[in-house]
């Protein structure tokens, strides 16, 4: 599907831009910093790499050949015309539809919180959305989407009469859409940088594009339903490749992945081997192991690097947790935790962190179907410190609703210690499917028994 990007930004006119910044910075110190921030967007739009993705620049002040000099000629650049914010945007959208364009996003230059996956998952949720809005700290917005079908109803009314400038402008957007019926998704608040109380976010930014790029590695067996809420979970953390590993999914996977991440690998079935596949695809100097149902906090790249600053730590993991909330489970979750810190046992549900040359230098995980997270982890431990953080990895509880939560803890524990006792991989793999299988089954039965039973009971009371 054919979608644009549009970057609205203005020529770096000492005195011309940022102009509240003029006290704190100067008139060349805050051009400077606009065209730095424009250059970081841009930069960061360009990582998008979205099959028909079309990118254009279009620019307020200046002329072509100053834009042509400051960005380059590569770059696809258009004037902005004239008009208020909204009138320009308005003809930036109908152009684009006009051009053959389904989807087309429209991002300024002064949110360097904007990251490239919060672009794709932006663009991803304009095929079932007709807008999707940007919400600004300020009350602005930093992002505005919308889809070809919508635009008739959308456009120009969208952006009529709007106090650009002022905190009321997502607000009275959001009504407006609200008012001509339109569906509208709504991605994560973040700041803009105006004033001098918010050069600390530029900062951050900055600070980031020296950090240790963290690869996620995401194995996947129809997930389709899953990898959008995992993409939100992952939109706002800095410095972050996503992998996504499938290995062999009947449902619409491949292709909902494809368009969230830049990166997907198709592989044989079988956890070890996708996981192996997508380091070896990796490009980051951390590897993160991470399944499609589990959620982690929201700073989790900044919490996996601060662990692995101190030289001495090669690997971690967080706290497991699952979503159901049963005293039970609690139980369980709470002897996992302690296994992890005393032991350092460590599972792939916990989302494993590594240092990628380590991981290579192990020969990743081993070639076994089943306790693969098991054998990794106790090799690491031959090689350095490994962490259990504080913060939780937040995991489906589907298999435990499934097969019943102290029947599968019985059968985990069963096959550790048949491990442990010298069982090949390859038998215990046989014996865990069999006994998954037999004791879902005994719990579908046990489920149908009852409402047959409470069915009777009901028919007998009539």
């Amino acid at each position: 599907m054919q979608s644009s990007l549009i970057i609205f930004t203005r020529y770096p006119e000492p005195g011309k831009v940022k102009t509240r910044l003029v006290p704190a910075l100067g008139e060349e110190g805050a051009s400077d910093l606009h065209r730095r921030m424009a250059e970081f967007t841009i930069n960061t739009a360009g990582q998008v790499n979205l099959p028909g993705l079309r990118i254009k620049t279009f620019y307020d002040g200046g002329d072509l050949e100053l834009m042509k000099g400051w960005l380059g000629a590569d770059i696809d650049l258009f004037p902005q015309g004239n008009g208020d914010l909204g009138v320009r945007m308005g003809r930036a959208f109908e152009n684009a539809f006009s051009g053959g364009m389904q989807k087309v996003l429209i991002i300024g230059t002064d949110s360097p919180s904007i990251t490239h996956q919060l672009l794709r998952l932006a663009l991803f949720k304009l095929e079932t959305s007709d807008m999707v809005l940007g919400p600004a700290v300020d009350g602005g917005y930093y992002l505005i989407g919308i889809r070809k079908q919508a635009a008739p109803k959308a456009l120009p009314g969208i952006m009529n009469d709007i106090p650009w400038g002022t905190g009321g402008v997502f607000d009275q957007t959001l009504k407006k859409a609200q008012e001509l019926g339109l569906n509208v998704y709504q991605t994560e608040m973040l700041g803009d940088i105006d004033r001098p109380e918010d050069l600390p976010l530029w900062q951050e930014a900055s600070e980031s594009e020296g950090s240790p790029l963290i690869s996620v590695v995401v194995p996947t067996i129809n997930e389709e339903d899953n990898l959008p809420a995992l993409a939100e979970n992952l939109v706002t953390e800095k410095r972050l490749e996503t992998i996504v590993v499938d290995g062999g999914s009947s449902d619409g996977t491949v292709r909902v992945a494809r368009l969230l991440s830049s990166n997907v690998v198709i592989s044989e079935k079988g956890r070890w081997v996708q996981m192996n596949a997508g380091a070896q695809a990796a490009s980051g100097e951390i590897l993160l192991f991470l399944h499609a149902d589990t959620r982690l906090p929201r700073g989790f790249s900044e919490h996996i690097r601060q662990a692995l600053a101190d030289p001495d730590v090669v690997a971690g993991a967080f706290r497991f947790a699952t979503d159901l909330d049963s005293a039970s489970m609690k139980l369980i979750e709470w002897v996992a935790n302690k296994r992890a810190s005393r032991l350092g046992i460590i599972y792939s549900d916990q989302a494993l962190f590594i240092r990628a040359d380590l991981f290579r230098e192990l020969r990743g995980f081993p070639d076994q179907p089943v306790m693969e997270d098991y054998e990794l982890t106790r090799r690491i431990r031959t090689r350095g410190k490994t962490v259990l953080l504080s913060h939780k990895a937040v995991s489906s509880a589907r298999k435990w609703k499934a097969v019943g939560i102290w029947k599968l803890t019985a059968i985990h524990y069963a096959i550790t210690g048949a491990y442990l006792m010298g069982f090949s991989p390859e038998r215990l793999a046989g014996w865990y499917r069999r006994l998954i299988k037999n004791s879902a089954k005994g719990e579908g039965r046990c489920e149908t028994g009852k409402r047959q039973k409470a069915g009777g009971r009901r028919q007998k009371g009539e």
